[in-house]
């Protein structure tokens, strides 16, 4: 008796705000429901019936957009058809435009080493700005060429070329937005980590100066492996000053301000890593699809040097399980696999918008949405029917992907060595 009669009131309530709102125009209400961030208008619909129709006849009638750069890149199998593409991702199926294409750059972008075409790939985005790089070998010694860009403002820099040997590095781009202009670059050696290693030698780009400092950080490791493992850095999350890497169970990171490296043994496979409303998550593998996971503490408690194991495993709290198969059954016809150990080893998890609450995975001929709202998948249309490749192959191998929220008018610091690229674009 109690529960109806506080579900009787709940409907009261909703019924005097909602007669309030019903007073007003519908571009007022619209601008009121557009202040209020996606998941707290999925929390408002469970509430009350009246809430939820009302909320979903506003989400149903003013799709909204996302103040996100999706940017993507597409690996085939010939490296020299490999593309970068920055996509304003919409939230209705197919209303993807492409803002500009590196292929577009190709023919303007020169190399710093050589003079020849660089081979550009992406590796991340932070607060607005992207970057890539392009890998010169020789026989015995490799030079990566960063490029850090503002698409928004078609501004392209070219970091000073440096020397990294035989050896596998990792990179992140460390960039806190307006109304900071400056920007730092780290390359770090991610090859020889075990249990024995007590020390990471890095590089650190700053663009007040222009140039590289060479630098050697403390690491702080729960590695308990006594074989070597080896970082990527296709899959980097920089906030609150921290770059953060992950490779299966493991999460690394690099505190700038404190000047040392951290491992943390997640204790399962990770498979991506984002930022969200201020709160680190991150995406596992589990038996029936993706769980989804958030650091639920405060996040100094992860940047402490003295934290171990134990004290941030209990801060970690699971928000969403993705069943790839029963929530939704048109995914199987998406992804056209029967069997569910084959789709997991196949998908990638691409990014995570958090202005439309919406997962991007990557399937190998196709790119799905899911939604948290509604609980759905949807088709996005790929760009490989935009990148004008004559007789693309079938399947792509891999797709990088990354959201960069847009600064307006960020206009980068250049430093001392930094060599401006404004190549003029001819996109129809």
């Amino acid at each position: 008796m109690e529960m109806v009669r506080s579900d009787s009131k709940s409907e009261k309530k909703a019924e005097m705000v909602l007669g309030g709102l019903s007073g007003l125009n519908e571009d007022v209400q619209a601008a009121i429901f557009d202040r209020i961030h996606i998941k707290q208008l999925t929390r408002m619909k469970c509430s009350s019936k009246a809430w939820f129709g009302y909320i979903s006849q506003y989400r149903q009638s003013k799709p909204r957009s996302s103040n996100s750069t999706f940017v993507c890149q597409y690996k085939f199998g010939d490296e020299q058809e490999n593309q970068v593409f920055f996509l304003n991702v919409k939230e209705q199926l197919g209303g993807n435009v492409v803002v500009e294409t590196l292929a577009n750059y190709h023919s303007h972008l020169v190399n710093s080493i050589d003079n020849t075409k660089p081979k550009i790939n992406f590796v991340g985005s932070s607060n607005g700005l992207i970057i890539c790089k392009s890998c010169n070998s020789a026989d015995d010694n490799d030079t990566v060429v960063p490029y850090v860009a503002s698409p928004i403002l078609n501004q392209w820099f070219s970091l000073p070329p440096i020397s990294i040997g035989k050896r596998k590095i990792i990179m992140g781009l460390a960039f806190d937005g307006v109304p900071q202009h400056h920007f730092k670059v780290l390359i770090c050696y991610s090859d020889y980590l075990n249990k024995y290693r007590k020390y990471m030698n890095c590089h650190i780009y700053s663009s007040d100066t222009g140039n590289w400092r060479n630098n050697k950080a403390i690491l702080l490791s729960s590695i308990s492996e006594t074989s070597y493992m080896v970082f990527d850095d296709t899959s980097y999350v920089y906030r609150k000053g921290v770059i953060h890497w992950i490779l299966n169970q493991y999460l690394l990171f690099y505190h700038f301000e404190k000047d040392f490296f951290k491992i943390y043994n997640l204790g399962t496979t990770v498979r991506r890593l984002w930022e969200s409303e201020g709160y680190l998550y991150y995406a596992a593998t589990c038996g029936c699809g993706f769980s989804i996971w958030k650091l639920m503490d405060d996040a100094d408690a992860l940047y402490d040097p003295r934290s171990s194991n134990k004290d941030i495993m209990g801060k970690w709290q699971c928000k969403h399980v993705l069943d790839l198969f029963s929530l939704d059954p048109c995914f199987r016809v998406f992804s056209g696999s029967t069997s569910l150990e084959e789709l997991k080893a196949s998908i990638q998890l691409l990014g995570f918008d958090d202005d439309l609450q919406i997962l991007y995975l990557a399937l190998p001929e196709a790119i799905l949405s899911f939604s948290f709202e509604n609980q759905r998948f949807g088709m996005v249309s790929t760009c490989r029917e935009l990148c004008g490749i004559k007789d693309p192959p079938k399947k792509f191998l891999e797709v990088l992907a990354s959201f960069s929220m847009q600064p307006r008018g960020v206009d980068l610091s250049s430093g001392a060595d930094c060599k401006l690229l404004c190549p003029q674009l001819s996109l129809e």
